[in-house]
């Protein structure tokens, strides 16, 4: 499985979130809240003197929307829980927020995470 899968797949894992939209960069305009959003914020990939080792070090962004602060709260707590837990996931969080997303006027609460991988590519 790549990383993106892996997350999706502890995202789901959580009861709450198990049939709620979860997208890679942003919600379709169907999506009701709800939902979480995934994107890669920054990284890097390790070198050694013959270049690429394959090893990747992503900085991924998790977004819960939610109709109320309560709910976004509970929700990121439980995807926090769910990404540190999983084997697979070599995870650290490194940052986090909250307020209220001026578009959609929903709850955000937002996760920073590293990642430490093997990538092939």
């Amino acid at each position: 499985m790549t990383l993106e899968e892996t997350i999706v797949a502890a995202i789901q894992s959580v009861p709450a979130l198990a049939a709620q939209p979860i997208r890679p960069n942003a919600a379709d305009d169907a999506d009701r809240a709800p939902y979480v959003i995934y994107r890669q914020v920054g990284g890097r990939r390790e070198q050694v003197l013959r270049g690429d080792c394959g090893l990747a070090n992503p900085r991924v962004q998790i977004d819960v929307y939610a109709e109320t602060a309560l709910q976004a709260a509970s929700l990121k707590k439980a995807i926090r829980v769910a990404i540190l837990d999983t084997p697979a996931l070599s995870a650290t969080l490194i940052d986090e927020g909250s307020g209220e997303d001026p578009a959609s006027k929903l709850q955000r609460q937002r996760q920073d995470f590293s990642f430490w991988f093997k990538d092939p590519n």
